[in-house]
């Protein structure tokens, strides 16, 4: 089916995978390892591995054993002494340890899924990358933003976006992906429809800015009992206008909040991008106050005014004092959350190795654990 909508078949990125893979293997010391059981299954070695071997085999040849990580792996198991149960361990640093320079995407990890802020803020793990690269929706809104961007530094106060540095930003930007399968076919379309709701919601906006400013980032330090946290950001779009009040813009590609999740401070992105401004994040600029927070969504065209701006603003400074002191003045664990124990996060905690596979489906949706 593929092959007759004219998009390259599975074998091309199954092709574009190998050639990866065979680049790693070439390197000067490579550990080839696999996963005898998975979940408590036993599993069996792939067949591009039993042919690998055969193939060595057969030239009296085999692959060399890494010695020395199995000696050590023998070494962890003394069958004379009693095997104890013990806890699952607590991910509950000290608090000399844990980050006090955090960015808004951190907070909202510490607040929804603390033991995710553990693995990437405390100890800094990142996954590695895959071999093979995907147009997918994260990166398809990370390029968007900068063609955003692009039009934005271009263009003075006042002027409509520029059709042509949109049309040169999008070439440019998304010149690497021009041959993925789905950039014909979807990505491409998602892109001019986006871009006609834009130019839509730029029309739409009842004052006109005086100077517009793209993808700049912000920080500000704020003083709490439990000691001072700078706080960095990067808003997608800050207006100025010309008696100082500030009207910041968050582009979305994908979900947009509800003002019920705003209200609660589920998201709290563009309500802390007020407060840091407030807390002369801007001080560069003359800046007197924040009078607007919109979400423009380019997925579906509409500009999300939240209201009651600065009521919101003055309750988001408790709230995040409130958080802060919970982590770094009680000391509270990184605990689980099970409405988020998925991927990176249930493979570093070993989660089925804790618990042996089995998890309580009765325990309420984002409980702590």
């Amino acid at each position: 089916m593929k092959e007759n909508l004219g998009m390259d078949g599975d074998r091309v990125s199954i092709s574009q995978q190998a050639d990866d893979f065979l680049a790693f293997l070439s390197q000067k010391e490579v550990f080839i390892t696999r996963a005898k059981r998975v979940e408590g299954n036993p599993t069996i070695p792939s067949r591009w591995l039993m042919r690998l071997q055969s193939q060595l085999m057969r030239e009296n040849k085999t692959l060399p054993k890494a010695e020395y990580y199995q000696l050590w792996a023998k070494q962890l198991w003394h069958q004379n002494q009693e095997i104890r149960k013990m806890d699952r361990p607590s991910a509950n640093p000290p608090l000399n340890a844990r980050p006090r320079r955090l960015s808004l995407s951190a907070i909202k990890r510490l607040k929804d899924n603390p033991y995710g802020f553990y693995m990437s803020d405390v100890l800094r793990l990142r996954p590695l990358h895959p071999l093979a690269h995907q147009l997918d929706a994260p990166r398809f809104g990370a390029l968007l933003h900068a063609v955003l961007a692009s039009d934005l530094i271009s263009r003075h106060s006042g002027e409509p976006p520029s059709q042509s540095i949109l049309e040169q930003a999008t070439r440019r930007i998304f010149f690497p992906y021009r041959t993925h399968p789905l950039w014909r076919f979807y990505w491409k379309n998602r892109l001019d429809e986006a871009l006609s709701f834009y130019n839509a919601l730029e029309v739409q906006q009842d004052r006109v800015a005086d100077r517009m400013l793209a993808e700049i980032t912000l920080s500000s330090t704020f003083k709490y009992p439990c000691g001072p946290f700078e706080l960095i950001a990067k808003a997608d779009r800050i207006d100025l206008m010309k008696d100082g009040s500030v009207r910041i813009i968050d582009y979305k590609t994908g979900k947009c909040p509800s003002l019920s999740e705003i209200s609660r401070f589920d998201d709290m992105q563009l309500v802390l991008e007020g407060l840091m401004i407030q807390q002369e994040a801007l001080n560069v600029y003359d800046v007197s106050d924040v009078y607007a927070l919109q979400y423009w969504d380019l997925k579906t065209g509409k500009c999300i005014d939240i209201p009651d701006v600065k009521s919101l603003i003055r309750n988001a400074a408790d709230e995040i004092e409130t958080l802060l002191l919970q982590y770094y003045e009680a000391g509270e664990p990184y605990d689980l959350v099970l409405k988020h124990l998925y991927d990176d996060v249930r493979h570093f905690s070993r989660w089925d190795e804790w618990t042996q596979g089995q998890m309580d489906v009765k325990k309420k949706q984002g409980a702590s654990l």
